[in-house]
This record gives C-alpha cells, structure tokens and sequence, in this order.
C-alpha cells in the first residue's frame, strides 16, 4: 500500500484511479531480498491501453520550491536508493518492464499558462490543490545525473537537460495529441 498520508503519492494514486489505468500500489514498508541483498519497493506499477508496463518511483515538488528568498523551478533531486533500486527492479522483472520516476509537481501558485506553458499537459486536480504530472524513463535520469548531496546520498538532474528529457505523464500514456505535440519544455521564469 503506497503511503496515502504523502499528498503527492496521493495524487497520483486519484490521477490513475480517475483515468481508469490499472495500477498496483506497493507496500512501501516492506522491503524484497533480490540475491540476498535488501532492495528498497517501487512506488506503483501500472500497465497502459496499448501493453506497457512501468515500475514507478513518485517524486513529490513544490513548483516553485521556495528557499533563502529565491524560487526553484524545477526540482528534481532523489536518493542514490530510489534510482538503483528502481533501476534494479527492471532488470529483475525484464525488458517488459520499464523503469520511470514519476514527478508530482505541487503548483503552489496559482496556474497560469504563460508561464508553465503547454509543458504542463498532464494536470490533476486533488484535495483542492493542483499538481503537474512529469516522469522520465529512469536510465536517462542515472545518464544524465550528478551529486547533488553526499550527505544525503541524492543526485539531480541539472536544469537543462532535465527540461529536454522530462515529459507530460500522459506521453507515458501514450495520449496521441500530446505525444505528437510534444515539444522540449523550455526553461522557467525565475
């Protein structure tokens, strides 16, 4: 059971529940032994109309995250466990799974299309707030990747390149308007 009380993970349980695509959500407290070692649960798995089947890591943001005064766009950090994990659960069920981080973004101000633009196709609507709805395949994320915090054991993903490889949920979905539409987001006013 995925944790219900992160509003993120949440969201995106409604978003798929509403849209009538078939899910599982895990029990994120357990943990599996895959050759003995400890390997940390996928957020959901789901399947699309069309036979794909994704592993999913949700990754919760405030757009923007606000901090030392200064507004961030485009967070996209997670722990080193998250990416290797999922990654690895890939390999373990093979090449008809594949691995996505999935982010939830929270829009904290109110929406407005000239600045999110047509990169945000994927909206939902959940407990009177309104989130934004990205994923990119995790092998591109491990790709493209660098340490962000030691401490913390999280990469990221820098601004650019994140925005050329992330893309509306529904492109996962494989919703043809927005697949054929889809164009590289552009960067954020800061």
């Amino acid at each position: 059971m995925t944790k219900r009380s992160i509003h993120y993970e949440a969201a995106f349980e409604d978003y798929l529940r509403a849209r009538g695509i078939p899910y599982v959500a895990t029990n994120e407290s357990r943990r599996a032994l895959s050759a003995q070692v400890s390997l940390k649960s996928v957020d959901f798995i789901f399947s699309t109309s069309s036979g794909e089947n994704y592993l999913v890591e949700v990754k919760g943001k405030q757009f923007p995250y606000v901090r030392r005064g200064g507004r961030n766009y485009w967070e996209s950090w997670l722990h080193r466990e998250d990416i290797s994990a999922l990654l690895e659960w890939a390999r373990i069920l093979g090449p008809s799974f594949k691995a996505l981080i999935v982010y939830v973004y929270h829009l904290t101000n109110p929406f407005d299309r000239r600045v999110h633009g047509p990169h945000f196709a994927t909206l939902h609507h959940f407990r009177e707030c309104d989130y934004a709805l990205m994923g990119m395949e995790a092998a591109m994320f491990s790709r493209l990747s660098r340490l962000r915090s030691g401490a913390w054991d999280a990469l990221d993903v820098a601004v650019t390149p994140l925005l050329e490889n992330l893309r509306p949920f529904e492109y996962f979905l494989g919703v043809p308007e927005v697949v054929s539409l889809f164009q590289p987001i552009q960067n954020s006013p800061k």
